[in-house]
């Protein structure tokens, strides 16, 4: 269950970016939701290999 987690976290992560490339007024939430995901996916990575 834990993998799918991290699918879905980098499949945020990567909107989050696109968005942040595509919308200005955006970029700056954008970026910091993009980080957030990737912290949660490499906390669940973590888990993963316990």
């Amino acid at each position: 269950m834990r993998e799918l987690d991290v699918a879905i976290e980098v499949t945020h992560a990567a909107t989050m970016l696109a968005l942040a490339v595509a919308s200005a007024k955006h970029r700056r939430l954008a970026l910091v939701s993009a980080v957030t995901a990737l912290g949660f996916s490499a906390l669940d990575l973590q888990e993963v290999r316990r």
